[in-house]
């Protein structure tokens, strides 16, 4: 389930949306933050899809040999505003390193 949008901080929000820039090619004011989402291990899913009128994200682990650890990323559903468009954006500069075990 997604985190309620309006208790993010202004900077927050704009971080996402120029992620989206950055990512996709989406310029900061064409874009719209729909929802986030924490801890997603993007580095380990093989399928992710959005659910929008739930605001939520399923995902599928991938089957690859054992991995000591990954990396969980925030994730924030972007419309573009354009052609209404969702977009899923990690946000590559706040993650962090979790040990996997069995």
């Amino acid at each position: 389930m997604s985190l309620d949008i309006c208790r993010l901080n202004d900077s927050e929000c704009q971080g996402f949306l120029r992620e989206a820039e950055a990512l996709r090619h989406i310029p900061v004011e064409r874009g719209e933050l729909v929802a986030v989402f924490r801890s997603v291990p993007i580095e380990i899913i093989s399928k992710l899809k959005y659910l929008s009128d739930k605001r939520m994200i399923l995902f599928s682990i991938c089957n690859q040999p054992r991995r000591m650890q990954t990396r969980l990323h925030d994730m924030a559903a972007i419309r573009d505003l354009a052609d209404q468009e969702i977009h899923l954006i990690p946000h590559r500069a706040q993650h962090k390193k979790v040990a996997l075990t069995d």
